[in-house]
């Protein structure tokens, strides 16, 4: 009798092992599929993007102890309280990557200041936002290079550039491939 109880007990050990090593296996499946989904879509994690680049402030010096403001911005509101300038355009004119930069030039024209303030910010679907700010030269916006390894994922990002003048904004988005 002794030696049926014995039998009984490595038979359930023997099932909560298989049940064990089940469970272990799915789960080691489902991590390298996941790993290995993720590096398709992540860029490679050789490239470091450059974490000193300079933070355009909306008062920009221009020449040393020089200061250009931000004419009628209104710094606190976001976008959606900013109306948009009927009497002034935005377009994107160069977006391109190369070299492991990726750039973007955009023209303002029409009737609006040149003492505004240009915002880019570069979306997708699975990723966090890249973005910059920059005042405008000539009534343009950049050119804005950014290191494409600051962009976390390849694939089709879109580039929305914002310039902010006289109380208004323009805005213009264009679709990039990051490869």
């Amino acid at each position: 009798m002794g030696l049926n109880v014995h039998h009984k007990n490595n038979k359930i050990k023997i099932w909560f092992l298989v049940i064990f090593l089940t469970i272990l296996s799915v789960v080691i499946i489902i991590l390298y599929l996941k790993k290995s989904i993720n590096t398709n879509l992540i860029k490679s994690p050789s490239y470091q993007p450059t974490t000193n680049q300079p933070k355009v402030d909306a008062n920009q010096t221009k020449n040393k102890g020089e200061t250009t403001p931000v004419t009628g911005v209104d710094l606190n509101k976001n976008t959606t309280e900013i109306p948009v300038s009927k009497g002034a355009e935005l377009s994107i004119n160069k977006l391109e990557q190369s070299n492991g930069i990726i750039t973007y030039t955009a023209k303002i024209s029409g009737s609006i200041s040149n003492n505004g303030i240009c915002s880019a910010t570069y979306t997708n679907d699975i990723s966090k936002p890249v973005t910059r700010s920059s005042t405008p030269n000539n009534l343009t916006c950049g050119p804005v290079d950014i290191p494409e390894g600051e962009f976390s994922a390849i694939g089709n990002w879109v580039l929305t550039v914002r310039y902010f003048a006289d109380n208004v904004q323009l805005i213009t988005t264009q679709n990039i491939e990051v490869k």
